[in-house]
């Protein structure tokens, strides 16, 4: 999850587990047989993001501690991309700037639809 201070909302990159969505997405009459092949599709994008955010929600989470956005990446985070620490901790300043366009794509993308909603209330 990231979040900018002059911002009321979160954006997040996930890294949706594989075991999982495969068989979802077969289920669901999506082709792919691995995570890289799914995770542009839209349909695959929603269930993620609604499921995070329902967990989110089941949780007690506040409007402002969910998520807006979400971008899905098939790389996990780990020791060898540089974005974990050795004691496996997410590397943030490191992150920020390995997911930058990510980041700044939902930013936009949500601020334009904030201001879609303040035109048509």
């Amino acid at each position: 999850m990231h979040g900018d201070s002059l911002k009321a909302y979160l954006v997040g990159i996930f890294v949706p587990d594989e075991e999982t969505v495969i068989p979802w997405c077969k289920a669901n009459n999506i082709a792919g047989e691995k995570l890289v092949d799914v995770i542009e599709n839209p349909a695959v994008h929603k269930l993620i993001v609604e499921d995070a955010n329902k967990s989110a929600r089941a949780a007690g989470l506040k409007g402002f501690e969910i998520v807006k956005a979400a971008t899905l990446v098939s790389q996990a985070f780990s020791v060898e991309n540089d974005l974990l620490t050795p004691t496996f901790k997410l590397k943030r300043n490191v992150a920020k700037v390995f997911f930058k366009d990510s980041l700044e794509k939902m930013m936009v993308q949500v601020d334009a639809e904030e201001a879609k909603k303040k035109v048509t209330d």
